[in-house]
């Protein structure tokens, strides 16, 4: 009796603690602190155990439990057994973590019982925790609950398990079953969670585009292991989850169905089934061993896939590309096989990808319809080869590409990275064009991306129902281009495109038109900047309502600039040109209904004339913005434009300017300048969307000269005027259909007249 009030004093002394946490640190060779020890039930509680991170480790604990109680079975312990009627923990917390070296903080424990004889069994008739937490390396679970029932450490019984936790968003999860430690460890295990919460895998997930924030599922799988033979099934379901493309998000729901098991024997993993399907889009489904799961992991794996209407992708690929897209058609495979082992990667690659009726529109417009083929894979050089052909239905006015037949050959390397993309020769009917090109990439190369393009001489009359919504409608003429590109890839390359027009005869908006030889070339490249292009245009023998011309120009955009250089224009007795014309298009700002598109134009050394009549020195400038509304645009903005010598069949009449605006509302012209050495000054406005239809004016001049009009006056004349000022002014009207009306007031003074005979 006095012994074991004398123990009882003992344990809850501070010496006692003291002495526990030296014997355990020994033992354990990890720093070991308890807080108080007592004795209650029939057993020893202690309080505030820890063990503390190894040397070369944050400060911190590995393990730290707030209440442990332990209640031996004393009959058992008295002859000889090892037996505990009840463990039971309190505020189990558990942090696992790595130093700088890459070591873990549990790895001297473990070297420490590693080796050691096995220990006799221990009995336990229950075993209870709460309130438990396991982190690694900052993340983990917590509200871990976990009961067993009937423990014992040699398997000469069956133990009863119930484990319950939660993850850091919350979610629930429940173990339970049966499970038999010892020698031959056996299990049957149930996992559910009725309802998960996956945005902790956000992090995980290094596509921005798959939102996971909202999503969630629920899982149920089953876990067996007898005799060195595992086997498990589960089904996982998801919701919730969101493809972002843009501004829109795109919901995606679908599941995970598997079976398989790993036999220790014969170390090798089955999987027996497996099914991935997202929602009603796609599904695929595999079967595959590993072999010498813990050596050189040798694999098989059998693939199916089936997308049964592509359809279901217009949604995602419409917002990806931003603008109204629809897909049509089936992909399905046949016998995909695939072999290789951890040391060499896939070694073998078998069967066959198939596209049936596939189809595409854009905009409403059918590009293609009735693209059947099929992608075989096989052994080739130093990986695998996919090699295929695609077709396409042949021409009936519906799509835009018809006779589609593109022969590709992929090569990959042994690790699946492609080495090269090709398409020696493909051929197409395009707007009822005869189409032909190649394309080539090649990650590795110097220069990876080779594309080319060529529509050969073809008759313009073949394009006609296209360019009638254009307003051109041609008649007779032939036509060709080549395009070539090359560079790094699709967004950083360079090209060279040319198209050449010969014999073109037609209507241009209604008006009878012609070219007789006529050619667009240009280079052009894209990267870290935005698509730039240098050439030239040329246009000979261009005829319109009967009367001929010629137009050349050489141009470069850059930076939403378009200069137009050394341009030269001619039609019948009329000329026109400029050293350098300059189109800018700011990008617009924000988004308004009608959309407002921002412009300004800058005409340098211009130079117009026609018959007698030539201006020089030509320059203006105009910035404005035009509003695109569907029931009809319109520009707006103001500008200046002068003339540095107005000449008239050799001698100079004026250097007359204007200022100008235009609005929805309508346009005005403001004149100003020199004509005849007096003072020119006017206003004419009118309707911007048809400046040649009911224009209104009013004209002056102050002291012209009339000795300078002699020039303007016809040849004819027997008297002309050959001295003299003038002072006048016009006021009328001009339309295209009731033609000119003005009344004119003027006075003249020392006037003096020439004639002849």
């Amino acid at each position: 009796m006095g012994l074991a009030f004398g123990l009882k004093l003992y344990l809850i002394s501070p010496l006692a603690a003291r002495h526990l946490s030296r014997a355990l640190t020994g033992y354990l060779h990890y720093s070991v602190r308890v807080a108080s020890l007592e004795s209650r039930g029939g057993g020893l509680v202690v309080r505030g155990l820890s063990v503390a991170n190894p040397e070369g480790f944050p400060s911190g604990y590995l393990v730290a439990v707030d209440r442990l109680l332990v209640a031996p079975r004393w009959g058992a312990f008295v002859r000889g057994g090892r037996a505990f009627r009840l463990i039971d923990l309190d505020g189990v917390r558990v942090s696992l973590g790595r130093n700088r070296q890459g070591e873990w903080n549990l790895a001297g424990l473990r070297r420490r019982f590693t080796g050691t004889e096995a220990a006799p069994e221990v009995r336990i008739g229950r075993l209870e925790l709460r309130d438990g937490a396991v982190t690694v390396e900052g993340r983990g679970v917590s509200g871990i609950s976990l009961g067993l029932r009937d423990i014992a450490t040699r398997g000469s019984a069956d133990s009863r398990l119930e484990l319950t936790f939660a993850d850091g968003a919350g979610s629930r999860y429940l173990v339970k079953g049966i499970a038999r430690p010892g020698p031959r460890p056996a299990f049957d295990l149930t996992l559910f969670a009725a309802e998960l919460s996956l945005a902790p895998l956000a992090g995980l997930v290094p596509q921005r585009e798959l939102a996971l924030e909202n999503a969630r599922g629920s899982l149920r799988a089953t876990a067996g292991f007898h005799d060195g033979l595992l086997k498990a099934e589960g089904d996982f379901r998801f919701t919730g989850v969101s493809l972002r493309m843009d501004a829109v998000e795109i919901p995606l729901a679908g599941g995970v169905a598997f079976a398989g098991g790993y036999d220790t024997g014969r170390d090798e993993a089955r999987l027996e089934r497996m099914t991935i399907g997202v929602a009603d889009i796609a599904t695929a489904r595999l079967t595959g061993v590993v072999s010498r799961l813990r050596t050189d992991r040798a694999f098989t794996a059998g693939i199916a896939l089936d997308v049964p209407d592509l359809g279901r992708l217009s949604t995602v690929l419409a917002t990806a590309a931003g603008r109204p897209m629809a897909l049509a058609g089936r992909i399905g495979s046949t016998g995909l096989r695939v072999v290789g082992d951890g040391t060499g990667g896939v070694t073998s690659v078998e069967g066959a990808l198939i596209l049936r009726e596939g189809a595409l529109t854009l905009g409403g417009r059918p590009v293609v319809r009735g693209v059947n083929g099929a992608v075989g894979f096989s052994r080739e050089r130093e990986g695998f080869g996919a090699r295929g052909r695609f077709t396409g239905a042949g021409e009936d006015g519906a799509a835009l590409v018809g006779g589609l037949d593109v022969p590709m050959t992929l090569l990959l390397s042994r690790r699946l990275r492609p080495l090269e993309a090709l398409v020696p020769r493909f051929d197409a009917r395009m707007l009822g064009v005869t189409a032909t090109g190649r394309f080539v990439f090649r990650p590795g190369g110097a220069r990876p991306l080779d594309v080319s393009l060529r529509i050969p001489v073809t008759s313009l009359a073949a394009l006609a129902p296209e360019l009638e919504r254009f307003g051109v409608r041609p008649t007779g003429g032939t036509a060709s281009l080549s395009l070539d590109l090359w560079g790094k890839g699709s967004k950083a390359f360079d090209g060279e495109v040319a198209i050449r027009v010969d014999s073109f005869a037609g209507l241009v908006k209604g008006r009878a038109a012609a070219v007789r030889d006529g050619e667009v070339a240009a280079r052009f490249s894209t990267g870290e900047t935005p698509l730039g292009a240098t050439g030239t245009v040329r246009l000979d023998g261009v005829s319109l309502d009967g009367r001929s011309g010629d137009v050349r120009s050489g141009f470069r955009l850059a930076d939403r600039t378009l200069d137009l250089d050394a341009l030269r224009c001619r039609l019948a007795n009329a000329t026109a040109g400029a050293e350098r014309v300059t189109v800018r298009l700011p990008a617009p700002k924000g988004v308004t209904v009608p959309a407002v598109y921002p412009f300004s134009v800058e005409l340098t050394g211009g130079a117009a004339g026609r018959g007698d009549a030539e201006a020089t020195g030509l320059s203006a400038a105009f910035q404005g913005a035009y509003h695109a509304d569907p029931r009809g645009g319109w520009p707006e903005g103001s500008g200046v434009a002068s003339a540095a010598r107005l000449v008239f069949r050799g001698k100079p009449v004026g250097a007359p300017s204007a200022r100008f605006a235009l609005k929805q509302s309508g346009g005005s012209v403001e004149l100003g300048g020199k004509l005849l050495d007096g003072v020119l000054s006017g206003r004419v406005s009118f309707d911007p969307r048809t400046p040649l239809d009911g224009a209104s004016f009013v004209l002056g001049l102050r002291d012209g000269r009339l000795g300078l009009l002699a020039p303007v006056l016809p040849a004819t004349l027997a008297v002309t005027p050959a001295d003299g000022r003038v002072t006048a002014s016009l006021v009328g009207s001009y339309g295209a259909t009731r033609g000119l009306a003005c009344s004119v007031e003027g006075r003249a003074d020392g006037v003096a007249l020439a004639g002849r005979g």
